[in-house]
């Protein structure tokens, strides 16, 4: 998005170039609550589609509506704006770190619904470290308890620097705020923005939902198991992915 790159970027899984890495490459992999993944992205594309400068602008048409984004055949928007491309657990498990040492968990009936499935999975050799996108909040201090935030900020930073074996401590991830995590702040810079909370966006967010059950169970009861996969503060990381299974519009009410 327009943070491509940057830690609070909310980049599509299947971005992941794996055949450009090197063994000894290490990955860094940052996850987010599908709904809110899914309106981020959709917002941004948005801004692309209302932007003269980008080749979006160009392309002409309309702007779909989230509920005609929920699957292969809903068709795909704005170069990755569709709830498959969401679904962490089926691309994590093409990393085959969970042990199974099968390719039936990433083929066929896994990938149902999608154009253009992988043709097989990646077997990657290297380590990886998983973060949910809000543990880079801590440094931020928005939840009122200054003390809880900053220790869980000292050890992401810490277990971070460990992971990449370097020698300079990483600095606080600090303010970055709603405006780079592309949450809805209740303002329609255009027409076509969307508050995923919005009742008329109800059945959207029930998909994004169930997505993100399937996710969570699967990194948390497999994907976490392998040794080549590190995390975080690891308790506070399970509890952030927990929300996955909920809705996010019921928990902010």
């Amino acid at each position: 998005t327009r943070y491509w790159r940057d830690w609070s970027s909310d980049v599509c899984s299947s971005d992941l170039e794996v055949g450009s890495m090197g063994s000894n490459t290490k990955v860094i992999v940052g996850i987010r609550h599908p709904v809110r993944l899914f309106e981020s992205f959709y917002n941004y594309r948005v801004q692309d589609w209302n932007n003269p400068k980008s080749w979006f602008y160009h392309r002409g048409g309309k702007v779909p509506p989230p509920d005609q984004l929920l699957g292969f055949f809903g068709g795909n928007w704005g170069d990755g704006v569709n709830a498959n491309f969401f679904r962490f657990d089926q691309y994590l498990k093409l990393m085959m770190k969970d042990n199974t040492n099968s390719n039936s968990a990433v083929t066929s009936s896994s990938w149902k619904g999608f154009e253009n499935p992988p043709p097989e999975a990646w077997h990657l050799p290297n380590k990886i470290f998983l973060y949910h996108i809000d543990q880079l909040r801590d440094d931020d201090d928005d939840d009122g308890d200054d003390q809880t935030s900053s220790a869980a900020s000292v050890v992401f930073r810490s277990e971070l620097q460990s992971f990449l074996n370097l020698t300079m401590p990483i600095q606080p991830f600090t303010n970055l705020g709603e405006r780079k995590m592309n949450t809805f702040n209740k303002t329609k810079t255009y027409m076509q923005t969307i508050d995923i909370c919005d009742a008329k966006h109800n059945k959207a967010r029930k998909v994004l939902i169930e997505i993100g059950k399937d996710s969570y169970d699967y990194i948390a009861n497999h994907f976490l198991l392998s040794e080549d996969v590190h995390v975080a503060n690891k308790d506070h990381f399970l509890e952030l992915i927990s929300e996955f299974q909920y809705d996010p519009c019921k928990q902010k009410q």
